[in-house]
């Protein structure tokens, strides 16, 4: 369901997913997977490693017997380690180059489609191929690779602070020539449920009086031609097609 332009999940399964922390569970380290999400993803009662080793269970709520697979943990078994904070972007200049777009796009769909790199081949123009880790969640410091005419431009994802209405997906890279850091975010500020704002700035660094002279003579239109063309893509692709994100 939506609430003030926030989509949040609704209905039994969250119910369930909550009473679920209510169990009959001594140990206060354990993980507990429905019965239904372990058929789901073929987990075994039986199986057993170094740290889990499932018993079988259920809990009854409102009359309906909910069955579930669980291990308690030995916490001196876990190798845990402190979160680090994602390292945020501190613009203080004005971007190198700005640009706007209006879709006709669902701001949730619009930032899944550019945030998820299954999706980048659609619409970024010029590139061959973008290799990626397909089984991790893109978030600060996920790192992909661009393949264009044969080189490789590697990438990683930043953030830098923009009001809590708005989303924000950047990323960082140090190989195009001829300057030193890219830096590119992708700012989206939804309108309605049917409408976005996309806002692209871009930041680059230069180190030498040579790397400026090329920037002002080919490199920023270069840059500028490229966007110009995916963003153009990207705005045919997300008014002719609905895509269905979860959140």
């Amino acid at each position: 369901m939506t609430v003030q332009s926030n989509r949040k999940p609704f209905g039994e399964t969250v119910i369930q997913a909550h009473r679920l922390l209510k169990n009959n569970i001594e140990s206060d380290n354990y993980v507990l997977i429905s019965k239904s999400l372990a058929n789901e993803v073929g987990l075994l009662p039986t199986y057993q490693s170094m740290l889990f080793s499932f018993l079988e269970s259920s809990e009854t709520y409102d009359g309906k017997e909910v069955p579930f697979l669980y291990t308690e943990m030995e916490v001196q078994k876990l190798k845990l380690y402190g979160f680090e904070p994602p390292e945020i972007v501190i613009t203080n200049r004005p971007p190198n180059f700005v640009t706007e777009r209006i879709l006709n796009a669902n701001a949730y769909d619009l930032f899944e489609m550019i945030t998820n790199y299954r999706y980048r081949h659609t619409w970024v123009e010029g590139v061959e191929e973008f290799k990626f880790n397909e089984n991790e969640v893109t978030r600060t410091g996920t790192e992909h690779v661009c393949v264009i005419n044969g080189k490789h431009f590697n990438f990683t994802t930043v953030i830098k602070d923009v009001p809590v209405h708005q989303l924000v997906y950047g990323e960082l890279t140090t190989d195009p020539p001829p300057v030193d850091k890219l830096y590119q975010f992708y700012i989206i500020e939804p309108i309605n449920e049917k409408q976005s704002r996309l806002r692209v700035e871009q930041y680059w660094v230069t180190q030498n009086l040579w790397q400026k002279f090329l920037m002002a003579v080919t490199g920023k239109n270069n840059f500028i031609k490229g966007l110009t063309s995916s963003l153009d893509k990207l705005k045919r692709i997300m008014e002719k097609h609905t895509l269905h994100v979860v959140q």
